[in-house]
């Protein structure tokens, strides 16, 4: 349990750390990258906003093309040392392309980003053409322009500059970053296991001097009880002979009162029964203490057939069922086997068919149904129930000492499904219970043997 609540504790606080740490890191990596988007922005802006023929000044490269909208390039100035004519050529056609979607001014870039450009729609008109009508006459020419070449002519402002060194400073940036990222999650998973082991040591501790103390009580209170209930037989024994002397005098007078007698059998029946009661609470609480030590112990288990265990328990319960007017009826797959403890694998459908036998109502049927599933066997076991259970009923029915309350009657102390569990867990299995309606199904879930 410990080791359980050791992990889950451990990945928590380092779920937490790590998210809180790749927060940090991707708020360094978009910070720095932004900033040098920024930068890069806004060199391109100003240089847009000056006149063509001002120089730029600044840490990146500005050059500046004036282009038609067939693709002609009318005007250039700046430095182009960064730009070959393949790029200069792939990059006016993509501008050109865009201008039909873009409204306005529109940032974009060639090359994976390593060559960004500004791009601006820029028109000036053409030199109107001055003639009067007595030339046009005298010539005999009809010179009507047409609409085309009356209105002005679109033309588009690029301003271009590299981007590269700054695109592969974000690249490394990522790459230290990503290791970094790494190397501290690896530290902070070490760390919260070890500050949760070192936390948890106390805790670890006063259970372990908990079933300690359990496990040594139990067993210092088994032996007394073993000479009471010894003790109480034999004194059972002579009250009845001591019966059947007082039947056998003639004298009334000398006869003890039948009253003072049964006083006397009953104090001891009495005692017996709670000794008997005691005893076997002792015995429940030492195997609880017993099998939770036994949990990582896969040493000691061996291969055997499940189906023949299940099989020998149902055949030793199905006379118990018949006497209480009761039916169990079980449908075995052939050949399961598993790797296990045979004598803890018997408590533990022991422990599920008694529980059956004790909570079902009479003229009802138990069922027992084993099958493989994939890699695992599972054991389902269901009985009919006085009442419907609900959610938070089913969840209680694992912890010790639980019992509803129509079985506080039944001499039981609820710790048999705390056993049942503690088995399941020794073997890596897992357990449950399903509630239908006025029913109630065990599942079982272990790892076959092949």
């Amino acid at each position: 349990m410990i080791g359980q609540l050791q992990k889950k504790l451990s990945f928590l606080l380092s779920a937490v750390s790590i998210c809180f740490l790749l927060l940090i890191l991707l708020f360094l990596f978009f910070y720095n990258r932004n900033s040098l988007y920024m930068g890069m922005k806004n060199a391109l802006t100003n240089a847009m906003a000056q006149p063509l023929n001002v120089p730029t000044s600044g840490s990146y490269p500005i050059f500046q093309l004036v282009i038609r909208e067939d693709g002609e390039i009318e005007e250039s100035t700046g430095q182009d040392y960064f730009l070959d004519a393949d790029i200069k050529e792939k990059l006016i056609q993509k501008a050109l392309k865009q201008v039909k979607s873009e409204k306005g001014s529109f940032f974009s870039s060639v090359e994976g980003g390593s060559f960004p450009y500004y791009c601006k729609r820029s028109t000036e008109p053409q030199e109107e053409r001055e003639e009067s009508p007595k030339d046009s006459v005298g010539e005999g020419k009809d010179r009507d322009f047409s609409k085309e070449e009356a209105k002005e002519e679109a033309r588009y402002r690029l301003v271009i500059t590299d981007f590269r060194k700054e695109s592969t400073s974000i690249r490394r940036l990522l790459g230290v970053l990503g290791m970094l990222f790494v190397v501290l999650s690896g530290g902070i998973a070490l760390f919260a296991r070890f500050f949760v082991g070192k936390t948890l040591i106390p805790v670890k501790e006063s259970l372990e001097a908990q079933r300690q103390f359990v496990a040594d009580a139990s067993h210092e209170l088994k032996t007394p009880l073993t000479v009471i209930l010894n003790d109480v037989e034999n004194l059972d024994y002579h009250l009845n002979r001591f019966r059947k002397e007082e039947k056998e005098k003639t004298d009334p007078s000398d006869r003890m009162e039948w009253t003072e007698l049964q006083k006397m059998e009953g104090a001891v029946r009495g005692i017996q029964e709670m000794s008997r009661r005691m005893k076997y609470l002792t015995e429940s609480l030492l195997d609880l203490s017993r099998l939770e030590r036994w949990q990582d112990r896969k040493n000691q288990f061996a291969i055997l057939s499940f189906t023949h265990l299940v099989e020998m328990e149902c055949l030793l319960f199905e006379p118990l069922f018949f006497d209480q007017k009761r039916t169990l009826t079980y449908h075995l797959e052939e050949n399961l086997n598993l790797r296990g403890e045979a004598n803890k694998l018997k408590q533990l459908i022991s422990i599920l068919l008694e529980n059956a036998l004790k909570y079902s109502p009479p003229q009802t049927e138990t069922e027992v149904s084993m099958e493989k599933r994939g890699k695992d066997i599972r054991l389902q076991i269901s009985n009919a129930t006085e009442n419907e259970f609900r959610k938070e009923e089913l969840e209680k029915l694992w912890r010790r000492f639980f019992r509803m309350e129509e079985s506080r009657t039944d001499g039981g102390y609820g710790l048999g499904l705390s056993i049942a569990k503690e088995i399941v867990k020794m073997h890596q299995g897992e357990i449950s219970a399903e509630g239908r309606g006025k029913r109630i199904t065990f599942t079982v879930r272990l790892s076959s043997e092949k």
